[in-house]
């Protein structure tokens, strides 16, 4: 594929995927306005309990091996009929697995009552594997329009029936319901609009899926290392503080996270297999990240500085009053986010190089260190985690990665922070700006004053953008405009 078409198939599944991720984002904050209203910190924290563990079967559902079919040129329908077969066996496994350590989870947590939620949220994995081969089929593909349909549908339904069913008060069971009901529409939508194109035959032998598993092994790895890493937090503050304090933390992160999902997969998603077809070429590979991070600082950075200093008229306007615990844990999260949507790209790199054993030590590394953050501030509260995990993340973490870089791709470290620099500088002048315009405005309406310091902020940071950095914005204009 040349280099043009293959960045106009780029432009268009960055926009798709944009779009996709925006709507989902803006169903899931709306969900959780009105979740906040009808459910109580408890709800939250046991469902943040229950996630904990759910998330940790989905790592295994595929065994490892949907970044290996992206990333690999080629596979015959038997070998993908022999993989989509060996997902759902996995996925009837792992819903066992659930089964039999729920009990054990609900000691762990002291928590009797989520072994019996344990039950209806693991059914997500008899109905995923059904659907997930389709969906990576259509990454593969740059098919990034009809995943967004595929996501979109899911998130929305899935939405639905949570509010309905919390209206019904029917508790933290609403949030299960929700996410079983996303699983159920995502996974026969994805199968609708592929089964014409591919579907899986009735067929399945070990030499099809060998090499995959290999490949998927340290990917399983990797991702479980990962997991955890990002679910210290959580896992701690269940058993250590309690549900309530959980359900505050899990709000405040789920608030930090949205953009992350919005703006990141936008970009990384089509990056992966982007960079998979150019994995040989290390100059194309190093323009093409460079390029990349460049994108996420324009628009992460902004965001999150955003978010910090308006948390206060943020949290009173999505949730109400009650919860105004949730502003400082938010804070700090907010800067954390910023690392985050940064050091994300470079697992788009490691894959398209096939360096699943990098991650794998990497994350290694990274679990050991949250984890030492996490019991460093777990004796300080929620907030005393996120500083933990924040200062884990900024003194470890970040800068094994300017290492990671230069072994990959020969990426310097001044080459990296050169493309983000100018974003943070102005992003800054923004916070100045928005703080001091907070405290002029006059009005005790938490949406309209959200609204006003957003306007400001935006305006501020896009005009010192085309002014310190026009060429670049430029370039942004164009690339979305081609892309439509």
């Amino acid at each position: 594929m040349s280099e043009e078409s293959l960045r106009q198939k780029a432009i268009a599944g960055v926009r798709w995927t944009s779009l996709g991720a925006v709507v989902c984002t803006l169903l899931q904050l709306l969900r959780l306005a009105v979740l906040a209203r009808l459910l109580d910190r408890n709800s939250f924290g046991l469902m943040a309990m229950i996630t904990v563990v759910i998330g940790l079967g989905q790592l295994f559902q595929d065994v490892g091996v949907s970044n290996a079919i992206i990333q690999r040129s080629g596979g015959n329908r038997e070998q993908l009929s022999s993989l989509y077969w060996l997902n759902v066996v996995a996925g009837l496994l792992i819903f066992g697995l659930v089964l039999l350590f729920a009990p054990w989870v609900a000691v762990f947590y002291g928590e009797p009552r989520i072994h019996g939620l344990m039950f209806w949220a693991a059914l997500i994995f008899l109905i995923g594997p059904f659907g997930q081969q389709f969906q990576i089929l259509l990454q593969k593909e740059l098919q990034f329009k009809r995943l967004a349909i595929v996501e979109m549908a899911g998130i929305a339904l899935g939405s639905v029936v949570a509010v309905w069913a919390a209206w019904m008060q029917q508790g933290v069971f609403a949030l299960v319901l929700g996410q079983i009901i996303a699983a159920i529409s995502s996974s026969l939508l994805a199968a609708m609009l592929c089964w014409k194109v591919w579907h899986p035959l009735w067929h399945f032998r070990w030499g099809d899926v060998r090499g995959y598993v290999s490949f998927g092994l340290y990917q399983m790895g990797e991702r479980c290392l990962n997991y955890l890493a990002w679910n210290t937090d959580k896992l701690l503050i269940g058993k250590v503080l309690g549900a309530d304090d959980l359900g505050l933390y899990s709000v405040a992160y789920q608030i930090m996270i949205r953009p992350l999902l919005v703006i990141n997969p936008a970009v990384t998603r089509v990056a992966f297999p982007v960079f998979s077809t150019i994995q040989q070429d290390d100059e194309r590979l190093k323009r093409g990240y460079l390029q990349v991070i460049q994108l996420l600082a324009f628009v992460s950075i902004p965001v999150y500085l955003g978010m910090l200093v308006t948390a206060d008229s943020l949290v009173s306007f999505l949730l109400g009053p009650r919860w105004a615990g949730v502003t400082t844990v938010l804070q700090i999260l907010c800067v954390l986010g910023i690392f985050y949507s940064l050091s994300n790209p470079i697992g788009s790199l490691l894959l398209s190089k096939g360096k699943v054993n990098v991650g794998f030590w990497f994350n290694v590394v990274g679990l050991l260190v949250y984890v030492l953050g996490v019991f460093a501030g777990a004796s300080h509260g929620v907030a005393g985690v996120a500083w933990g995990i924040l200062i884990a993340s900024a003194s470890v973490l970040f800068p094994i990665e300017f290492w990671i870089r230069w072994k990959l791709v020969r990426l310097r470290p001044e080459e990296f922070l050169s493309r983000l620099a100018p974003f943070l500088i102005l992003g800054l002048g923004m916070v100045a700006t928005v703080s001091l315009c907070n405290l002029a405005i006059q009005t005790s309406a938490p949406g309209l004053r959200l609204v006003m310091l957003a306007l400001l902020g935006a305006s501020f940071y896009l005009f010192a953008v085309f002014l310190a950095k026009k060429p670049f914005l430029m370039g942004v204009i164009s690339m979305a405009r081609s892309g439509i």
